[in-house]
């Protein structure tokens, strides 16, 4: 049994499938923005001193 979908349905589905795509496109946006954000926090937030230390932490030998 198919039911067929009435064309006052047909817009509706149409705007919903946009709406999702741009509620993916702002929320991929702003994910991006916060792991920019991050970034920058780990590498300009900290102190010179306390990335100094990140990165020869590595590089000293034990």
């Amino acid at each position: 049994m198919k039911t067929k979908l009435s064309p006052s349905h047909q817009p509706r589905k149409k705007a919903q499938i946009s709406l999702v795509l741009l509620y993916s496109h702002i929320i991929s946006f702003y994910s991006a923005l916060t792991f920019f954000n991050l970034f920058k926090i780990l590498f300009y937030g900290k102190t010179l001193k306390g990335i100094g230390i990140f990165v020869t932490l590595p590089l000293t030998p034990n």
